[in-house]
């Protein structure tokens, strides 16, 4: 029985019982049915429509031993197929192949499993041969021969196929892009090009086409083709960001900026890409992006379609920031700085930021006009007490502009501030401290105030030139924070330098120091000299050659050092290659 005749008996039966049944349960339905069939085929095809599972198909078995039936094979194969079990699937649909030889359905779902499966690619074009030798005017059909050529890089047999059929193809898939792609395979480029041609002008309104066939012209090194196709597509929609990539690339690379702005003008204003993608993009275009092609009238529209996609985005201010730095753009980059400072609050990096480019821009600030110029800085010391780097970045500026006397005036303002900040601060109060953009910690605040008011002290300490001045400032640093290891190492070091009597004291610090951080070279060599100072050479000997495993070339003051300890204990040959090594520091 044909396949058709038995479905037409399948529906022809479904609607007389469907008419008899009416009003009856679905149990007491089934029951009647299944009692009324006696034909194998249809008892499977209604077990497959009601039950198309694995526990299925011992009863499909049954039947198809009874009936030997390629349709029974056929749902026998899909059953499996929908399960997973794809070997089982193959075997039956190949049963139900060799059962029905005059049948094309079974062979294209043949087909279908073995392409599915990635099978031996012979094995397909043998398959797709039989398919076309069943009904070479079927368009699956077609299509399965010219992919099984394609599978056996059969590329010359899949050209003449696709050149013959082309008209029929065209209206299930796009089979100039597909010759295209087998022409420059075999390496004819002129035919490549051709039929990109020919793709573009069948649909002229497509930008997908366009750029397709950029790409054609790009593998043909056709570089007035590349250009025309590739702008041509951008006036009906966006590229991909790897097709602007490379057009961008080519651009730069060929020294064509004056051609490239106006496209990628045109690609910005309407195309939307990931910020990561408009990050690198802008990155990549530094060297387009100079002074004076933002300050023409395309250039700058082009760079404020790119302010307008990082609008949102933080690394992208940041990265307008440093356009704004290259363009000396002072106004921009103050505005911009404080625009961000309010948009990203609270944030620490961009309120460092904004304090060091004041101070460059602004005038210097004194403690007359500390209201005036140092209000951002007043502002971070509120809003970020947790940390320094502001005061610092401060306190070094007005020391190289002005003098140290301003500087030390601005550490004692500074002090007064963070003590009012203390005296202010409840017993168990926290600051949040942000160790990355995405990510805060917290401290408390009186240990925090207490410890920045010691690092200022130890700052004034190294600052002042007068002994008793500089060492009541070192006093003050450790009573605020007794383990600061910077004023407890700075403190030892000057003693050793100017006051014997106070050399056990400085070891005592210098030990400390190195309790908090024993591989700091600087406070090795703080411990070694102060060990020297006290005739214990060999102990001071052993500190340096500690020190000078850590850094082989730690400074022109150790290297004196050691050659000092050296020449103590006799080895003069070594003292002066030491002392020869410091001079060339």
């Amino acid at each position: 029985m044909k396949a058709n005749k038995v479905i037409s008996y399948i529906l022809l039966t479904i609607s007389s019982f469907t008419l008899f049944s009416c009003g009856s349960t679905k149990k007491e339905s089934i029951s009647h049915f299944q009692s009324q069939v006696g034909n194998p085929y249809f008892d499977s095809y209604y077990l497959y429509l009601t039950d198309s599972t694995l526990k299925s198909i011992p009863q499909l078995h049954k039947n198809f031993e009874v009936s030997h039936s390629p349709e029974i094979a056929n749902l026998i194969a899909q059953t499996y197929y929908q399960h997973g079990e794809m070997d089982s699937a193959e075997h039956y649909i190949a049963l139900a192949c060799r059962l029905d030889l005059d049948g094309n359905t079974y062979l294209q779902k043949y087909y279908s499993i073995l392409e599915e499966r990635n099978s031996d690619p012979e094995k397909l074009l043998t398959l797709a041969r039989r398919l076309i030798a069943t009904d070479s005017s079927d368009a699956k059909n077609q299509y399965s021969i010219l992919m099984a050529y394609i599978r056996n890089d059969m590329y010359d047999s899949a050209i003449l196929y696709g050149n013959a059929h082309r008209e029929t193809f065209r209206h299930y898939f796009e089979i100039d892009m597909l010759l295209a792609d087998l022409y420059l395979q075999t390496k004819q480029n002129d035919k490549a090009i051709q039929a990109s041609e020919e793709l573009v002008t069948l649909k002229p309104t497509e930008a997908d086409k366009y750029f397709f066939a950029s790409t054609v012209a790009a593998r043909c090194d056709d570089t007035l083709r590349y250009k025309q196709y590739f702008q041509k597509g951008v006036r009906y929609g966006c590229p991909e960001a790897r097709l602007t990539d490379a057009y961008v690339q080519y651009m730069l690379q060929s020294h064509q900026n004056e051609e490239l702005i106006p496209t990628l003008d045109s690609i910005m204003s309407q195309c939307r890409y990931p910020t990561p993608w408009v990050l690198e993009m802008l990155h990549n275009l530094r060297f387009l992006f100079k002074k004076e092609v933002v300050e023409t009238a395309k250039g700058g529209h082009l760079f404020s379609r790119f302010e307008e996609h990082l609008d949102s985005s933080q690394e992208g201010q940041y990265l307008l920031l440093q356009y704004y730095r290259r363009f000396a753009d002072t106004a921009e980059i103050l505005a911009s700085l404080k625009a961000n400072c309010k948009k990203f609050a609270p944030s620490y990096m961009w309120n460092s930021m904004r304090v060091s480019e004041e101070l460059r821009y602004k005038p210097t600030p004194t403690l007359k006009n500390w209201n005036t110029e140092t209000q951002t800085v007043r502002e971070n010391i509120i809003n970020y007490p947790f940390d320094l780097f502001f005061t610092f970045v401060y306190l070094e500026y007005v020391g190289n502009v002005v003098d140290s006397v301003q500087r030390i005036d601005s550490v004692d303002h500074y002090i007064d501030v963070y003590k009012q900040l203390l005296q202010q601060s409840k017993m168990r109060s926290i600051y949040r401290f942000p160790i990355n953009i995405n990510q805060d910690t917290t401290l408390n605040q009186k240990e925090v105030l207490r410890k920045n008011i010691s690092r200022l002290y130890g700052y004034k300490g190294d600052l002042l030139k007068e002994k008793d001045l500089s060492f009541a400032a070192y006093q003050k640093a450790l009573k605020y924070d007794k383990n600061n290891e910077v004023v407890l190492n700075n403190y030892a070091y000057n003693l050793a330098l100017i006051d014997e009597q106070q050399l056990s004291t400085a070891l005592r610090m210098s030990q400390r120091s190195l309790e908090i951080e024993p591989k700091n070279v600087n406070y090795l060599d703080t411990y070694g000299y102060i060990l020297y100072r006290l005739k214990r050479y060999k102990e001071a000997k052993a500190v340096f050659v500690k020190l000078l495993t850590i850094d082989p070339n730690p400074g022109k003051v150790t290297l004196l050092h050691y050659s000092d300890v050296l020449d103590a204990i006799g080895n003069k040959d070594a003292a002066e290659v030491y002392r020869m090594k410091a001079e060339r520091q």
